[in-house]
């Protein structure tokens, strides 16, 4: 009798638990964790992290024109690169009028800085919320696997305190979260629209111009969007155009198709013309200004020292050994630290949460597999897989080229799967869930040990022990917190 009582309450928890996992409720939880990690590292460290010390000098220089468009360059933009055909310069120019704007109220450089992580902060907040109402579309993926998801991303060390510093990396995760929201949503429907369609594309041309290396984002989205809808009108341009024809006289769709094509016109004007004058989107420095100019540009003269010590007798190793040797391990690493193992590191990983991370990865690379028949069998779950295999296809090979080009597997971080890993997380879930999900009771319980490993540094945690002192703002209170803080966490971290 006692037995049979225990198991009726367990089960009432249980179900309990899963009911508070799958509710709104949670999802506002994971949203105030985001902002609250975001906001501590926004409000404690000076930019140095994520590129963000050079977004803030480029911002800086858009501040002092009022079109985004350069004749030439200045001596003293040198030290940020060639840019006058930078293909990110969109980003650059948006971000511009806030600066532009809180230097009317203050002339505190920290003020200006923190308002722009704030946007960034807004910027990735908003991300969640779209990726959550994206996801929410499919049947087949329940809100507590979501939910869960969505919080295990923001508990990911590197990941926790992106949002916290001026960088594109979080509005292209707004944006993609947007795209992901129409494009399944057209997937989804008999009949998409060509409105939702105008919508998906207008917000992928956008994130392009944000950041012009998501079009290996975009483009596998839309293809298999248009090759979607196409399909749905049997194929026939003709019948699409008759069902939508009404469409096409409303003042939104023709707003939408103005903007669409604003978009490529600028795209066609940077990265496109870039490639065809420069063979590259993004011109080298020293392919617009001089070589003595570039030498002025940190980053120009980093790789420009790495080329010339090229061995003569370096031979690359495959795209197979690279991904397992160089790609894998140190895009794992670079997701629970911030810096990678080829530069001298500001930081150090915390070794449970390093240790869960890379036996995590292989984890979720089996589960997903296991469950591909499955993924197969839905329009939804196989747009999605097929833009996150594309992408890190692409992403590798991207990669792999600077590696055959400067003899080091450089430029590797964690930070560019940021787009597709609420996809692969999820995915994970519904594996877990197909395989066990009769035990729900254990599930819950290796929830709570999981959680118990993420406390081993999870979220801002690494980066409160291992940052050094010199990072902090010049203020004495948040050396003091931030301090004290660190003291407190190390007596229940693990740090060797």
């Amino acid at each position: 009798m006692a037995k049979q009582s225990f198991r009726s309450s367990a089960t009432e928890i249980t179900k309990r638990l899963i009911s508070i996992l799958s509710s709104n409720y949670f999802f506002y939880g994971v949203l105030v964790l985001c902002v609250l990690q975001a906001l501590w590292y926004a409000l404690s460290f000076t930019p140095s992290l994520f590129d963000e010390p050079k977004h803030l000098g480029r911002i800086d220089v858009y501040t002092q024109q009022l079109s985004p468009f350069f004749n030439n360059q200045k001596a003293a933009w040198d030290q940020f690169g060639q840019m006058t055909r930078d293909s990110f310069y969109f980003f650059y120019y948006i971000m511009s009028w806030p600066l532009r704007f809180i230097r009317l109220l203050t002339d505190n450089q920290s003020i200006h800085i923190i308002f722009l992580r704030l946007l960034n902060i807004g910027a990735f907040t908003l991300g969640l919320f779209y990726f959550r109402k994206a996801f929410m579309q499919i049947r087949q993926m329940p809100s507590s696997i979501i939910n869960i998801s969505l919080l295990l991303l923001v508990l990911t060390p590197t990941i926790a305190i992106l949002p916290g510093a001026v960088n594109y990396d979080n509005f292209v995760f707004l944006l993609f979260g947007i795209l992901l929201y129409f494009g399944l949503r057209i997937v989804d429907k008999n009949k998409p629209t060509i409105s939702d369609t105008l919508k998906f594309f207008a917000v992928g041309l956008l994130m392009v111009m944000v950041k012009w290396t998501s079009t290996a984002l975009f483009v596998p989205a839309a293809l298999y969007i248009g090759w979607s809808v196409y399909g749905k009108y049997d194929k026939s341009i003709r019948k699409l155009f008759k069902h939508n024809k009404q469409v096409f006289k409303k003042t939104g769709t023709i707003a939408l198709i103005c903007i669409m094509l604003l978009l490529s016109a600028l795209i066609i004007e940077r990265p496109l013309l870039n490639q065809i004058k420069y063979g590259k989107a993004k011109p080298g420095c020293e392919q617009i200004i001089s070589y003595e100019r570039c030498l002025d540009f940190h980053d120009f003269a980093i790789y420009d020292g790495v080329r010339a010590g090229i061995p003569t007798d370096f031979s690359p190793v495959g795209v197979a050994e690279y991904t397992t040797i160089f790609w894998y391990p140190r895009m794992i690493n670079t997701l629970t630290t911030v810096l990678p193992w080829n530069a001298v590191r500001l930081t150090r990983a915390l070794p449970v949460i390093t240790e869960l991370f890379f036996a995590s990865a292989i984890v979720v690379i089996v589960l997903i597999s296991s469950n591909l028949r499955r993924i197969f069998r839905h329009s939804t779950l196989r747009m999605l897989l097929f833009v996150a295999v594309t992408f890190i296809f692409i992403l590798i090979i991207k990669l792999y080229g600077s590696y055959v080009r400067n003899a080091v597997p450089a430029a590797i971080h964690g930070r560019y799967l940021l787009p597709i890993l609420p996809i692969l997380l999820s995915f994970t879930g519904l594996s877990i869930v197909r395989h066990l999900g009769k035990f729900k009771k254990t599930l819950l319980l290796s929830g709570f040990v999981l959680l118990l490993f993420f406390s081993q540094g999870g979220g801002i945690v690494t980066h409160s022990i291992t940052a050094h002192d010199r990072l902090y703002w010049n203020n004495e209170e948040v050396k003091k917190i931030n301090t004290e803080l660190r003291d407190i966490l190390k007596t229940y971290v693990k740090e060797g």
